[in-house]
């Protein structure tokens, strides 16, 4: 569902050399699905993502693809010693600065998503009798 392509906009990663995108797409969209949904309707979306009974869900917030592709951002981002700047992830050389907005701008953007989250986990709840999935909490500002 997510690729490398879908980080843009807010969840934009500064693309070079050193950037190790894909292992964390790998490893955290499959486990962020089960998350969401629990194991087993989880399967039945990795099975059929595009199945009309995921059409109002992938509504919900700013829509499923964004809140996967921003799960995965933060937990790349917040691996890095690189700063977060409105031109992407950069790498931070300049000594004097610090990484006060890194962790200030990864809290807000994760915040959203767990609204999303949990917004579609009520939906999830109420649609689907297989729901398992658990809830987030937002992190205090």
């Amino acid at each position: 569902m997510v690729g490398t392509a879908d980080f843009t906009g807010k969840w934009l990663v500064a693309t070079n050399n050193f950037t190790q995108l894909t292992p964390y797409i790998t490893r955290y969209e499959l486990v962020t699905i089960h998350e969401l949904f629990g194991k087993e309707l989880g399967d039945l979306f990795v099975l059929d993502e595009d199945a009309a009974i995921w059409d109002d869900l992938k509504l919900i917030g700013f829509g499923l693809k964004s809140l996967l592709t921003g799960i995965i951002y933060v937990q790349y981002v917040r691996d890095l010693p690189y700063r977060v700047t409105n031109m992407g992830v950069v790498y931070q050389i300049d000594e004097n600065s610090n990484q006060v907005m890194t962790a200030l701008v990864l809290r807000q953007r994760y915040n959203e998503c767990v609204k999303d989250w949990n917004e579609m986990g009520k939906y999830l709840g109420s649609n689907f009798d297989a729901y398992k999935g658990i809830t987030k909490q937002i992190m205090i500002d």
